[in-house]
Parts: C-alpha cells; structure tokens; sequence
C-alpha cells in the first residue's frame, strides 16, 4: 500500500527498548503488513505508552493512522514527529497526503517541499504536489511537477502513459468546469461542437457550432469551424461563404485559409487553393507541416491527379509541394505524396528561417498571423497581460509548440479564471498533447497495456464508449492486477446500464485494492439504484473515509440513509451536498429526510429551496433550447 515504506524504528534512537516495547512494535509492523491497520494502531500505541518519548512508533502510528483513512488522527500524529524531527520524509510525505486526503490542500505543501528538498526523487511526493496544484487550479505548475515526474521513470512506455494520463485528466477537469460554469457560452457550444466532430456527428456538431455564432458571431474561427462540417457534409457553397466570413474579418486567418482551399481544391480550382495555400506558407510555413491530413476530405482520383499535372508546372515553394502532396495522397499516389512532403519540409524549413531573418518580431506580426514572430515578440515581454498571455499560446500551438503553449494559456488562467476563451483554449492545448503522448506511445509500445488505456481515455473523453470498452478490455487482459483498468471499465459500463458487469469490474478491482475510494463509490451507487440501500451504505460510508472530497458520494449515502430509515443521517449528508444542487432534487430529498425527522421548520425552507431551484433550472434550461426552436 505505502512504495518505498521501511519502519524507522531503531534509526537514532537513544536508547534501546525493552523486550516489551520491541515485541508490539514488530507485532504493529506484522500488522500493516497484513493490512490490520486498526490492530496495528493499538500495537503502536500501547509501545507509545511505554515510551512516549521514541518517534519512530510514532511515525508509523501516523502511517497506520493513514492506511486506516483517519487522516485527522493520522495529520494530528505526524505533525508532532515533524516539529521533533523535520528531516523524516515518511513524516513529512503522509502529512501532506494526510492533508490532501482532508481537502487541505495549501496545508500540504510544506511537507511536500520539505520531502523533495531532502528526495528529489521521491515520485510519491512528487505525485502529491502535482495533485495539491491541481486542486488550487495551478495548471502550468501542476503539468510541470508531472512532466518531472514522468522523466523520472526509467521506463519509456510508463513515462509517456503517466503523462498523456495526466493531460487528459487535466482536459477532462477543464471540460466539466467550462460545461458547468460556462454553459451557456459559446466558448462551451464550441467545445461542444469540437467533440462532435471528433465522433464524426456532423450534424449535431453544426448545430452546436450555430448555437455558438447565435452567442458570439465574431468569435475568430468560429465560422471555419461550422465551415469544416459543411464541408463534409458536402455543402459547398454554405461551407465557402462561412470560409469567407472569417477571412472578411482577419484576411490572415490560417484555419479560414486552410479550409478556403480545401474548397477550391472541391471546385477543381487549384490556382487559388494555392493561392490560399501560399498566405499561409508566408505567415506560418509550421502549419504545413502539422496538417498532413489535408485536405482530409474526398477528391475524385481523376480530378486529382489532372489538379496534380497543373500544379507541377507552378513555381517552387511550400504551397506547391503541399498541394501537391495532398493531390497524390489523393490519387492513391503514396510514394509520390511522401516525397512531396519530404520536399516539403525542407522548403518550409528554409521559408521559415528566411521569414526570421527577414523581419523583425514586432506586435504587427501578430495581426498578420506571422505566428513565429509574433511568439518571439510576445515571449520578450516581461511581464504578460493577460490578453498578450492568451495571444502567445495561441501562436505557440499554431506553430507547433505545444507544450509551451499549455503554459502560456495556464499562466492567463491564472490572471483570469473567469474567461470562458482561456479555459477552451487551454483544454485544447492540453488535449493536444495527451495525443501527442498517444502517438508516441502507440508507434513505440503498439500492444502495451498502458497504449490500450490511454487509448480508451481518449475515447472516452472524446464521448465513444463503445470504443472506449474494447481497448479497456484490451489493457485488462494484459494487465489484470491493475485495480485502475477496472474502475475506468466498471464506471463506463455503469454508465451504459450494464450493471452487472460494472459490479464485477468494481468488485474485482476492490479486490486488489480495498481502498479504492471511487471504486468504493461506484459499487455503493450502483447497490442504491438497484433499491439496494443496505448494501451500498457500508461502500459509500467507506469511499467518504478514504477520501473525504469526494463529494459526488454525499448525496448518493444520503439518498441511502432516507431509504434505509436512517433520516438524520441523510440530513447530515445532504446538507454536505446543497451547494452542488442545481434541479432541486437533492434539497427535495433533504425536505424528506427533515419531514421523517420531525424537523417541520427545516423541512418548508427546503422544499421552498428545491422548488426555487426547479423554476431557475427550468428557465435556464429554456432559454438554452430557445434559439434552436427559432431556427
């Protein structure tokens, strides 16, 4: 349960113990070995009764403490070894995931640094630190310490599983804080939109796509995202005069260029897709290189390859070998297509360092797209506003950077966390990136267990459960005894009403760790929606002693304890969760649990709050559909 634990006991002490005291300890250590956490307590603290005066017991009282989820006992223990003994880094690491476990996340990072300060290497430490900075929504700092952390694996296939994890852990964060906070934004129905697309649903992407432009028509690069899904939908002419919407507000806009030519290319109209092509090649030669799946559309072969036999009598330059690269892809030319991007690359490169030499970064290179540029000259600025923060992570991911680019948007997140813009960009970019860890780790280590699961969170982000469920069985079957792989696939087959497989991936992955505390939860939601309250009550009440902050398993023991008879106790758990209230439901079922207990006064003020919040939600709910009825 504890890498890296070794009971200290023996490791400075003054004197030597008594056959007594030394049998209860070893007897404690016995104990946490077996996993008898709660007899180990009474072992360490009938030595501390003998010899108050040892840390070493007292040390592993806190750790047992720990194991036992009695984080305030255990945080109460291990501050008192530390104030004797600051140089002791089991103290100092389960104190601050002592804390961490108790949603105090500011009261952890001293212990943590002092860890790191005396083991750098102490992944543990690192881990729990990376975890307190995302809990205060310190994103630039969080993927920081996990990058740190993933270089420190010596295996190659763990280090970029770790880190694509973490991305889309942080992208699946962000998600759900742009969908809940900023649902009604068109920054929202964007994200909304992107998905859809990635699921290939073209026509509910469009319409959240409209429902963005009905919020923010001159949102940039709005109207080439609704474009690229006319496009496919084989709407020519609607998805060029989007193209061209764009392109009338910021002539130099890449995406409303790139689409643009796609169109002509459509059309048969190769000169002024290279045209279009050219802009971009002058401004940002980099996005050449990142698109290779242009023009990611269907051409007729015969048309592609007559565009083909035009196109290599134009002049040389990035645009023609990209055009013609995608023209031979086209026309099942693929030794052809590969050596165009071949040439490709090599004339982006030297346009690219022309480009540099030729002009100086200045901020007008950011109005023209000169996206290079415009990051060295944004990069210059110390410090950034918050505008000029956002600006510099755009150009550094259109430029391929993207890694610098996340920490450009979390470093203007962290100036403005009520921008809906910055929290869609920064998902984006960190979204990017997990693909990025993806590509390596399936080119690399194609059949690991870690490539099928962060495969399958993927999917799942991106809403494709079936998908998701395959490559979830795919890395269970190479990895059985990893408890993680059966909560993930447990969670999404409760998630699709296959409640008796999700019961057996929960149970076994209980098995293998009965400290799992969303696994805990799941299996006790699952027993609650099967008017099974009795049986869900022990997994809740133990998924909330292990992990205090997991809030979503509040209203569900709630909900238990009212079934189960047990009113006061629903009221105590339902109180808890008010604040996460938004149907009025949870304060409805609180109006019931104050009803059985006799409690009248209470009981009106909550069911006058749920209806209040019924109405509210309802209006909200209105005004969200409204303008898809007027369409």
């Amino acid at each position: 349960m504890f890498p890296g634990f070794r009971p200290a006991f023996g490791q400075g002490a003054s004197t030597e113990p008594a056959q007594e005291v030394l049998e209860h300890f070893r007897a404690g250590q016995q104990d946490m070995q077996a996993g008898r956490f709660r007899d180990a307590i009474g072992e360490f603290k009938r030595v501390l009764q003998l010899r108050p005066d040892l840390v070493e017991p007292r040390v592993n009282l806190g750790l047992a403490y720990h194991a036992a989820g009695d984080y305030s006992l255990a945080a109460s223990e291990l501050e008192g070894v530390v104030r004797q003994r600051a140089d002791l880094v089991p103290a100092n690491l389960f104190l601050g995931l002592s804390y961490l476990k108790l949603g105090s996340p500011e009261r952890a990072i001293r212990p943590l640094d002092r860890v790191l300060a005396l083991d750098a290497s102490n992944r543990e430490a690192r881990r729990a630190l990376a975890t307190v900075e995302l809990a205060q929504e310190e994103y630039g700092r969080a993927a920081g310490q996990f990058r740190k952390l993933a270089a420190s694996y010596p295996d190659k296939a763990n280090a970029l599983f770790t880190l694509g994890r973490v991305y889309l852990q942080i992208s699946k964060r962000l998600s759900g804080q742009l969908s809940s906070q900023f649902r009604d934004s068109a920054w929202a129905h964007r994200l909304a939109g992107d998905i859809l697309s990635e699921r290939r649903l073209w026509n509910n992407a469009a319409f959240a796509y409209r429902k963005a432009l009905l919020v923010d028509p001159a949102q940039p690069g709005l109207h080439s995202a609704l474009a690229e899904i006319l496009l496919r939908q084989g709407k020519i002419a609607e998805s060029e005069s989007e193209f061209k919407l764009d392109i009338s507000r910021d002539p130099f806009e890449p995406s409303a260029l790139l689409g643009l030519a796609k169109v002509k290319l459509v059309k048969g109209q190769w000169q002024a897709a290279l045209d279009q092509i050219t802009l971009i090649g002058r401004n940002v030669p980099e996005l050449l290189l990142e698109d290779s799946d242009f023009p990611d559309i269907v051409l007729p072969v015969d048309a592609a390859r007559r565009m083909a036999t035009a196109v290599e009598g134009s002049p040389p330059s990035p645009a023609r070998e990209f055009v013609l690269s995608a023209l031979f892809a086209a026309s099942a030319d693929a030794v052809g297509a590969r050596q165009r991007r071949l040439s490709l690359a090599a004339s982006a490169a030297s346009a690219s360092s022309i480009g540099r030499d030729a002009a100086a970064p200045s901020r007008s290179a950011c109005a023209r797209h000169q996206e290079r540029l415009c990051a060295d000259f944004l990069s210059s600025r110390k410090p950034l506003r918050f505008e000029d923060a956002l600006r510099l992570g755009r150009s550094l991911s259109e430029i391929g950077q993207e890694e610098p680019a996340s920490d450009a948007f979390a470093a203007a997140f962290q100036q403005n966390k009520r921008s809906a813009e910055t929290i869609y960009w920064l998902n984006r970019s960190y979204l990017r990136l997990a693909d990025t860890c993806f590509d390596q780790l399936n080119s690399s280590y194609p059949d690991s267990w870690q490539t099928h699961e962060l495969k399958a969170q993927t999917f799942h982000l991106r809403q494709k459960e079936k998908e998701a469920v395959a490559e979830y069985r795919a890395a269970e079957r190479l990895r059985p005894d990893e408890y993680e792989i059966h909560e993930a696939l447990g969670e999404i087959l409760l998630q699709e009403n296959q409640a008796e497989e999700a019961k057996s991936e929960l149970q076994s992955a209980l098995r293998l760790n009965p400290a799992a505390a969303r696994s805990l939860y799941l299996l006790g939601r699952l027993y609650v929606s099967q008017r099974d309250p009795a049986s869900g009550i022990p997994y809740l009440e133990a998924a909330l002693r292990y992990d205090p902050t997991l809030v979503e398993a509040r209203p569900v023991l709630g909900k238990a304890y009212l079934k189960a008879g047990r009113p006061e106790l629903a009221a105590s758990q339902l109180e808890q969760s008010s604040a996460i209230d938004r149907y009025g439901d949870l304060h409805y079922l609180l109006y019931q649990a104050y009803s059985e207990g006799g409690k009248r006064e209470l009981a009106a003020r909550a069911l006058a709050r749920s209806q209040e919040l019924r109405r509210k939600s309802a209006a909200d709910d209105q005004r969200k559909v409204r303008p898809a009825d007027e369409e």
